[in-house]
């Protein structure tokens, strides 16, 4: 028997926040709870607590001393008992209710980082069985779950995360090769913090500001942090196919459209000087805006402001955060995994020409282009024999003719407003806001950015295998309550 959509509950694992919706209503949207992955520990009662609003309180009690735990770090569980508390708390947080008997009729899709082990998944049905006696559990990889929101079972999954990148390659569902590299959205930060010792910044009236980790934090995930791409570094790369980025828009490359002047319906009407000295006003005016309007990229300093308000100058630096890393140990590491051994040929082609970047870590403005720019500037070639005339694979290069990024598909009407037709970030894209926020509240994002795009593969996941009136009991996706029952934790690997 099919699991009704409203039963359905989608938790995304992060290391630096959690993500979770319940109910697969129409229009899969972005998660309507978003929760750092923080958990304050009180020894005074042996009391976990999780959330910014709980914790608050907590310390307006002054029941006793707070200390802080992050139960998952880079990806691994460090800490059961914290990470079962928070996912407790997200559960009343979406249903009201204490979990127990009254999430009876949950179905639980926990959506895991790429490491995680059958021991790790198991571990995990065992608290959402025995503790929260949920109805039905399964697990998805995030990067799998990545593919499925661009309609794909193919590609090779970038998932940049807090403290570390994870690069799967996936054929047909089954991930083939996977490198971890030690490198996140904290390091990004802490770069950020290290080129401030050198040139910090200084308020608008030139004064030096005191820099720390959350201001740079705050830059980094602003609208003036970017990453370039100039001309001299795209020198041969194909921009229309490497870094069509869009997502349905159909505005003209260079923005300059005027619209078509129906010659006809100006005649007739009478007005023809009237509406050429109109025309002319206008767009005299739309020039005049754009010169003014210099890019970030351009600026030497650009102005941003903290949440007290102070109006900050930050230099050049914004615009190297992760250059590095994206030039060198990230590109290196994307070959090395298409290229490994188990992957011959034809499918690495298959590949290159599915990648996908994903991750709170890739939210830096310019973070995804400058990706399959480098990559394209690095790997691509027009060359269409291989070296060795006697390879099976005549007629296949070696190396692939395009780096192509793909899409969510346009029926995902609420995640094409997360960036603007040139690239940036809408409005709160990356707030990356997790302080308890809901859908409907300041700090919730009210559309889904493709960085989150997993989270819409795991809703997709969640209903085909929850919806699923046909499939036998030892032919779907998800494991029941009585499945559990009859084989206990180890029915997650079936």
């Amino acid at each position: 028997m099919p699991l009704r959509d409203e039963q359905a509950v989608v938790i995304e694992v992060g290391s630096h926040s959690h993500k979770a919706v319940k109910g697969l209503s129409e229009p899969l949207g972005p998660a309507t709870l978003r929760i750092e992955s923080r958990v304050a520990f009180r020894a005074a009662d042996n009391t976990y607590i999780c959330g910014k609003r709980d914790i608050e309180a907590a310390k307006a009690d002054d029941v006793g001393e707070l200390t802080f735990v992050e139960p998952i770090v880079a990806g691994e569980v460090v800490d059961w008992t914290a990470l079962t508390a928070l996912w407790s708390h997200i559960l009343y947080e979406l249903t009201g209710e204490e979990p127990g008997e009254g999430m009876s009729s949950a179905a639980i899709l926990l959506l895991v980082p790429a490491q995680w082990s059958d021991e790790l998944r198991e571990k995990s049905a065992r608290i959402f069985f025995e503790l929260f006696k949920v109805t039905a559990f399964m697990t998805a990889q995030t990067t799998l779950a990545a593919l499925y929101a661009c309609n794909a079972l193919s590609g090779i999954v970038i998932d940049v995360g807090q403290d570390k990148t994870d690069i799967v390659a996936i054929l047909e569902t089954l991930p083939q090769a996977h490198v971890t590299l030690p490198v996140g959205g904290r390091q990004f930060t802490e770069e950020l913090l290290k080129r401030w010792a050198e040139r910090p910044p200084v308020s608008a009236h030139g004064q030096p500001v005191e820099c720390s980790f959350e201001l740079a934090e705050q830059i980094k995930r602003s609208d003036i942090c970017e990453i370039p791409i100039d001309s001299s570094s795209t020198k041969g790369v194909n921009r229309i196919a490497a870094l069509d980025f869009q997502t349905g828009s159909d505005t003209p490359l260079d923005g300059n459209d005027e619209g078509v002047l129906d010659i006809a319906a100006v005649i007739s009407k009478g007005n023809t000087k009237e509406y050429l000295e109109q025309l002319a006003t206008e767009k005299a005016a739309g020039a005049a805006k754009q010169k003014q309007e210099v890019p970030n990229a351009q600026l030497e300093r650009n102005s941003f402001v903290d949440e007290n308000g102070t109006t900050i100058m930050v230099g050049p630096e914004r615009l190297t955060i992760g250059t590095e890393f994206i030039g060198g140990a990230l590109a290196d590491a994307i070959y090395d995994t298409i290229t490994s051994g188990g992957i011959d040929l034809v499918k690495r082609r298959e590949l290159w020409e599915n990648v996908v970047i994903v991750g709170g870590g890739a939210k830096i403005k310019g973070f995804r282009e400058a990706v399959v720019a480098t990559l394209q500037l690095r790997f691509a070639s027009g060359v269409t024999q291989p070296v060795d005339p006697l390879s099976p694979f005549v007629g296949i290069s070696p190396y692939p003719a395009v780096i192509r990024p793909i899409k969510i598909p346009l029926h995902f009407g609420e995640w094409q407003h997360g960036r603007t037709a040139s690239g940036a970030p809408a409005s709160n894209a990356t707030t990356g806001a997790t302080a308890d926020s809901k859908a409907g509240s300041s700090s919730a994002e009210q559309h889904g950015v493709f960085e989150e795009a997993a989270f819409l593969g795991g809703q997709i996941i969640a209903r085909v295998a929850f919806g699923d009136t046909h499939a036998a009991p030892s032919a779907r996706h998800y494991v029941a309550r009585q499945d559990y029952v009859e084989s206990g934790p180890a029915a997650v690997r079936a």
